[in-house]
């Protein structure tokens, strides 16, 4: 299997638009008053940035470098 470097070197930016159910994760996490949220694998950001602009204190992490 390849790993994250080897297809972000040969894809690209391609995971750029969040996942269809970060809206309902969303709701979920502010129906329970969370204001900090850790992404772990964040990859992209793509859903770090969203969370983010929905309000939360959002911290990403992801292993990959690149």
């Amino acid at each position: 299997m390849p790993t994250w470097n080897a297809i972000f070197r040969k894809k690209g930016l391609y995971l750029t638009e969040p996942h269809e159910d970060m809206n309902e994760i969303i709701r979920l996490l502010k129906k329970e008053k969370a204001r900090r949220v850790l992404d772990l694998g964040c990859g992209t950001g793509r859903h770090t940035i969203l969370l983010a602009k929905n309000g939360f204190d959002v911290y990403g992490m992801d292993i990959s470098e690149e």
